[in-house]
Formats: C-alpha cells, structure tokens, sequence
C-alpha cells in the first residue's frame, strides 16, 4: 500500500516536472512563394521576438533554415515543439499560417489567417501566436501559453513618454527623433528635415508627414520624378507596433518606384532606438 502511494506521488510529481519545465522550440526559417525576401524576414523575426518574450520556452534560432518536412522525422525530443511560419501573397491579400509540432509524438497545429495588407501581419502577431500556442495545449493537453508578465515588466506600456527619443531604421533616413507631445522630426541621409506628428492608437504609433511636401522626402525616387510628384504627393505615414521598448516595427506608406513612374506603397520597416530623450 505505502509503495503504490508513493508510486503516485512520484507520477505526479513527475507530471508536475515536466510542465514546469521550459519547452525547447526549434525556430525555422519561413516558407514562401514571396519575391519580397526582407518582407518575410522581417515576418519572420518579427514572430522569433514574440515567442522568445513568452515564458516556458527556450528557442533554438533555425531561422537560417528554411523548415522541411524531413525535420520532423529528424528530430525526436522529449519537451520540444518545431515552429515555422508560412507566408503567401494572394492577390492584394498576405496569408500567413503559423505551424506548431510536437517532435515526440508528431502530432501538429496550425493556424492560417487572411490579412488585407502585409502591416496587419505585424500587428496581430503576438495574438496569432498566442491564440496558435493556446489551442495547440488544448488539444494536445500541454501548459497553455501566456503572456510572461514578470518579461513585460521590462517592456514599457506604450504611451508618447515611453517612444520619445532618438530612432533610426529606415535605410535612407539618418534618424527619427520622436518629442513627448506628440511631435518630433526626421533627418535625411540627403540633409532633408522633416516635421512629423506622434500619436497612439489601438497600442499603435502612427508618425505623419506634417510638413509641406519636398522632393528630397522621396530619396527611393529618380530626382526627376521626385520633383514631379512632390507636390501632390499624400503625407507619408508609418504604421508601428511595439515589439521592445528599443524596437518599433510596422510599415511606411509612401511613394516608391514602379517602371517609369511613382506610385504609393507600404514599405516594411523596423525602427531602433538608440537614445532615450
């Protein structure tokens, strides 16, 4: 009698054990059909950060990799998953499906969402990957993923505070400089100064042109067409959500080449910051 009760206590303890324990993830590289390689780079790391912020899981950076099936057959862990995303256009439309396996018994979930445009990706990412790591533990039983509150102690809520200071990301731009109050200014790599607008929303930075419209705030274009369409030209905007407090990633709506002419498109960007104000 006393050895089956302690024959229990062990089971149980062991149980215990192993959901308290860390889960490792090898984390691959995307799969997509996509000519824009940044764009599901980006993606890609995008979704890296936010699982690595999660807790209980220790991740194994395959990101140079892109996933193969025959990984699956390859790897035959106790306690790890095998995660990899897959990204498709569709038209005007990014299908985005996120994909979870259990290494030991094979078994695997997924989840593929529709989005109207690549920013949405960007912005839903932590919920994607939180509702695929929820369900995932649903059916198959393991810890249910939550948001690792004692982690996001260390990351600031989002307010216009939190982002003033100094950031620099996109390629042709030699710094942002984000003002509490909800102003702030862009410098040019081609000495162009413009004045932007800050504002939050929906725990979204959005940062707008304010400033009248000049040739040099399109360096992507050739000059000629630069100083044509200037002047008509809609304010360019970023769409940003926060990945860490030194991390802003999201979209750039502004005109870009295309042939002979200019035309409005939305440019994946990643903003770092590098001086608090």
């Amino acid at each position: 009698m006393k050895k089956g009760i302690i024959s229990i206590f062990f089971i149980i303890f062991s149980h215990f054990v192993l959901f308290a324990q860390n889960r490792n993830v090898f984390f691959y590289g995307p799969i997509s059909s996509s000519k824009d390689v940044a764009t599901t780079k980006l993606t890609s790391d995008l979704f890296y950060s936010q699982l690595e912020s999660l807790p209980g899981y220790n991740l194994i950076d395959k990101r140079n990799l892109t996933f193969q099936e025959n990984y699956i057959s390859d790897i035959s862990e106790e306690n790890t998953l095998l995660f990899y995303t897959e990204i498709q256009e569709d038209g005007t439309n990014w299908v985005c499906t996120l994909r979870l396996i259990d290494s030991i018994t094979k078994q695997s979930h997924s989840k593929t969402t529709t989005y109207d445009g690549y920013y949405r990706i960007l912005m839903e990412a932590k919920n994607s990957l939180l509702e695929l790591l929820n369900e995932f533990s649903l059916v198959y039983n393991s810890t249910p993923a939550t948001e690792n509150t004692t982690h996001n102690q260390n990351i600031s809520s989002l307010t216009l505070d939190s982002i003033s200071g100094t950031w620099q990301g996109d390629t042709l731009i030699s710094k942002i400089v984000i003002l509490r109050g909800g102003r702030g200014f862009v410098i040019y790599k081609n000495g162009a100064s413009m004045n932007i607008s800050v504002s939050i929303k929906d725990n979204t930075v959005i940062a707008e042109q304010t400033s009248r419209s000049n040739a040099s705030f399109f360096p992507d274009l050739p000059r000629e067409i630069a100083l044509v369409v200037a002047s008509t030209a809609e304010p360019i905007k970023w769409t940003l959500s926060l990945v860490d407090d030194n991390t802003l990633s999201g979209e750039k709506l502004t005109l870009m080449p295309s042939g002979n002419e200019a035309t409005l498109q939305s440019v994946a960007v990643t903003w770092k910051k590098t001086q608090s104000n």
